[in-house]
């Protein structure tokens, strides 16, 4: 028999022998001489990829970098990868280097011309801290603004029994050991957040956020309740504008501004200080008043 294929199905030939003058040659990409009692045609159906990826390592001290490896099946021909911490890249094996505390839920989007698939993992990498706190006071005035970047977080680990957090009317018990996360949807310029002595009032956190309990997301609102906590990580980043208006600031009681300025400042991981506290409130007509601890601060100009 003799065949040219002319698409991209499969010839299945069974009980392959060679034919009456001795020959038996398979050659793929030009034709098969052989004889055989039966054969069938399969045809080839080209699928949408399965995405999934396998990473060098999910914990560590920051700054933490992590090989990500594309594993997904189905010929994929595009990549997107979400880091979580703001970042994403499109190539197949990227690596990536995590610079702030906190935990990051990865997510990686393979596609062809079949279609796409997506495949997260919650949670995936935990970054801690080793280094000094800087301990921060700053004060803004004269319309000199602040932002509180979207898509921060901050996440506390619930200690005892008696926590709880609501959100949008529910109550939600925490146990020992609960996580309980508190992330920004978008820029905010006006609110406050108040964490004191080893515990959050709701009361005190009167910016919208998403609010996780183990992963899972309850709901977006204000949120009440009290929660008692012994852990905390925060990718919370505040940003004071350029604009020219008073700004005082000191970090670790050393003076960097004390007047009239066009510089501006960005706090990155806002968290409490040694005996619990931390303090900020925004207001869009008047400025920003911070106190507590950052993982690091940069001044802009």
């Amino acid at each position: 028999m003799n065949w040219w294929p002319v698409d991209s199905s499969e010839v299945r030939l069974f009980n392959v022998a060679p034919d009456s003058t001795g020959l038996l040659r398979v050659d793929p990409m030009i034709y098969a001489k052989a004889s055989a009692e039966s054969y069938e045609i399969i045809s080839y159906v080209p699928k949408p990829p399965v995405a999934d990826f396998t990473y060098s390592q999910n914990s560590g001290n920051a700054p933490l970098f992590v090989q990500f490896t594309d594993t997904s099946t189905n010929d994929p021909e595009n990549w997107e990868w979400n880091f979580g911490d703001g970042k994403t890249h499109s190539s197949q094996n990227p690596g990536h280097t995590y610079s702030f505390p906190g935990t990051y839920t990865v997510s990686l989007t393979a596609s062809n011309g079949e279609g796409r698939s997506t495949e997260t993992k919650e949670n995936l990498i935990t970054v801690d801290f080793t280094g000094p706190l800087t301990d921060i006071v700053l004060s803004t005035f004269n319309k000199k603004t602040g932002t509180l970047g979207q898509g921060g977080y901050l996440e506390l680990v619930s200690s005892g029994d008696l926590s709880y957090v609501r959100v949008g009317g529910s109550d939600y018990t925490l146990a020992d050991g609960d996580v309980v996360r508190f992330e920004n949807p978008s820029d905010v310029i006006n609110g406050r957040i108040s964490l004191s002595g080893g515990s959050v009032y709701g009361s005190d956190l009167d910016m919208a956020f998403n609010v996780y309990k183990n992963g899972v997301y309850l709901g977006t609102g204000y949120p009440g309740g009290l929660i008692f906590y012994d852990e905390v990580r925060s990718t919370l980043v505040v940003t004071v504008s350029n604009r020219r208006g008073y700004m005082a600031l000191a970090a670790d009681g050393f003076t960097i501004s004390d007047g009239k300025t066009t510089s501006g400042v960005h706090l990155y991981g806002l968290m409490p200080d040694d005996l619990g506290n931390m303090d900020l409130a925004m207001d869009s007509r008047h400025g920003v008043d911070y106190t507590g601890f950052v993982y690091d601060y940069d001044i802009t100009y």
